[in-house]
């Protein structure tokens, strides 16, 4: 069962989880992350050291058909571990979100 703290401030509670997947800061590079919690609006990410991410970048995991377009909201530049909210503006990004979010329900 999900639990959310009382002093929670996120739209969304969070789950928590250990998924490794892809982050893609441009079309041509990717680096591995291991995400650590999610919810309907955005993930934790943990990073390989000296992995650098853009403000906007997209999320795979292993057999998914969709990448999922992010946000950098908190980074976390000494541990690796930054906070990313899910880019919900178009059709297709929704459908990437369910997809992902589908996987881990």
């Amino acid at each position: 069962m999900l639990q959310v703290s009382p002093s929670e401030r996120r739209r969304f509670g969070r789950r928590s989880c250990r998924v490794h997947g892809w982050v893609h800061p441009n079309r041509h590079t990717r680096a591995p992350c291991v995400m650590t919690d999610y919810s309907r609006g955005g993930a934790r990410l943990t990073l390989s050291e000296g992995t650098q991410l853009p403000s906007r970048f997209q999320l795979t995991f292993d057999g998914m058909t969709r990448a999922v377009d992010c946000e950098l909201r908190h980074d976390g530049e000494s541990n690796g571990i930054v906070g990313v909210e899910f880019v919900a503006n178009r059709a297709e990004q929704i459908a990437a979100i369910d997809e992902l979010l589908a996987r881990f329900a």
